[in-house]
């Protein structure tokens, strides 16, 4: 059976969720990397809602 992406990512995402000291220990680059794509998402969602609290209501 040929695995699909979303089930590679699926496992991978499983294994960093079961042991994720070791993974960032393993993967320091990729884990920061991660860090970084996290951090600007999350700073993009609180522009997002810091503009929506500002929008008169009707």
């Amino acid at each position: 059976m040929e695995e699909t992406w979303q089930w590679e990512q699926r496992k991978h995402c499983h294994i960093i969720l079961l042991n994720p000291l070791s993974y960032v220990k393993e993967n320091p680059e990729q884990a920061a990397d991660e860090r970084k794509r996290l951090q600007g998402s999350l700073c993009k969602e609180e522009d997002t809602l810091k503009k929506r609290s500002r929008v008169p209501g009707l």
